[in-house]
């Protein structure tokens, strides 16, 4: 009698040995309808993707219709999208509040067209609570209908000791404490602080600072002196984008105090009354790139001479708007120029271009009298041509708005 065949040993597929880290490799390349599948083949995966530090990866989404779930949930979200509507808003925060907030590293709430009281509790609500998120690095407040909610009686105050990246995109009185913020998108009115505070909310960390402004915000309007006195407070400013009109005496506070400054960007304009407020510009060494979008002469009689910011010796990116008409004398490290040209700045522009001739590797330029349907014939570009063939280093050209006749 022949002895009992042996049982061949059960050998599991090879990609149950992977240790998690790779697993989470294989995880990144998968849609999300396919993360769901992987999540339901076995404890293992389902547990690598929503119980360690992967869930990171994914944003829940808060609404009415889904917050039953998401309180039952055992998972362990570290980004929630709340979408806010009328129905049942206090219900929706005392099931997602604290459970899942404590554990948040981003959270974004999004307010479609609510009542002016429901915004009022929503941001009393948030308020309150942002204090016990201690991990939370991100927050964002969204007004999706940018409505005017001035004449609530509320000023809160945000504070945070973890956030590091705020943005605020509502008409509201609000004031932030956020002591390690690197990163602030919103109206200037929430870093000013408090009449009854005698020692000013440090803003030393802040790093970004993009400025937002529009008609409804009037009533958050500061003034020049408390502009300047948030703008000393920016010690270590690397990124500025302001997109309201900037007068005179703000651009100078800028150059005089933010010398840290290396991406600067005035979408909405400078305004000023002196020529000679303009160079101060060069005390920003350390610049990388700017764009302006429009100069605004307050006094109309003034000439027109060539401004030298040859000394900016960093510089690599430079952006002139449509409004800019003002010769310029650009550095040597310029590499890329964006320009428009109308009929009143080409002779202007084409000195700006051949200013950088040296090195500039990049050109772009848009003609101001483009339309998005039109195109123009420029049958006589002989001085654009002669400032081209200047450029010896000039590797990438683009033109945009005219169309080149066979006679040019």
């Amino acid at each position: 009698m022949s002895p009992p065949r042996k049982r061949a040993r059960r050998t599991e597929p090879l990609i149950y040995s992977l240790p998690d880290e790779v697993m989470e490799l294989i995880f990144d390349r998968l849609y999300v309808c396919d993360i769901i599948s992987a999540s339901l083949t076995c404890h293992r995966w389902n547990n690598i993707l929503f119980e360690s530090t992967y869930i990171s990866r994914f944003a829940l989404r808060v609404m009415a219709m889904n917050y039953q779930v998401v309180a039952k949930s055992q998972r362990c979200y570290r980004n929630v999208n709340w979408v806010i509507r009328e129905q049942r808003i206090l219900s929706i925060w005392k099931k997602v509040y604290p459970k899942i907030t404590n554990n948040l590293y981003s959270l974004n709430i999004s307010m479609l067209k609510i009542k002016k009281a429901t915004i009022a509790s929503v941001v009393t609500l948030v308020a309150e609570a942002l204090p016990q998120m201690t991990q939370l690095r991100s927050f964002v407040l969204i007004d999706c209908f940018d409505q005017d909610t001035f004449d609530l009686d509320i000023t809160p105050t945000f504070r945070s000791n973890s956030i590091r990246s705020l943005t605020i995109a509502c008409n509201i009185k609000a004031r932030m404490d956020m002591p390690e913020l690197r990163s602030f998108e919103g109206n200037l009115y929430a870093l000013n602080t408090p009449d009854e505070c005698t020692q000013p909310h440090a803003l030393d960390k802040l790093k970004e600072l993009i400025i937002r402004f529009n008609d409804l915000d009037e009533p958050l309007r500061l003034s020049t002196a408390a502009t300047k006195s948030i703008i000393r407070r920016l010690t270590n400013i690397e990124k500025m984008v302001f997109e309201t009109l900037v007068e005179d005496e703000i651009f100078d506070a800028i150059c005089e105090n933010c010398t840290t400054l290396k991406e600067f960007a005035f979408d909405g304009g400078i305004s000023y009354s002196n020529m000679l407020s303009l160079p101060n510009l060069t005390k920003l060494t350390n610049l990388r790139s700017v764009r302006i979008s429009s100069l605004y002469r307050l006094q109309p009689g003034q000439k027109n001479s060539a401004l030298d910011w040859s000394n900016l010796s960093q510089i690599e990116h430079l952006h002139l708007g449509a409004d800019v008409e003002e010769a310029l004398k650009l550095p040597k490290s310029l590499e890329k120029l964006e320009v428009v040209i109308s009929n009143d700045s080409e002779e202007n522009m084409i000195k700006t271009i051949t200013s950088g001739a040296a090195h500039l590797k990049e050109l772009n330029v848009t003609f101001s009298d483009c339309r998005s349907t039109m195109v123009y014939d420029y049958d006589q570009p002989l001085n654009l041509w002669r400032a081209l063939s200047s450029l010896k280093q000039l590797e990438v050209l683009i033109f945009h708005g005219r169309r080149f006749s066979a006679s040019s």
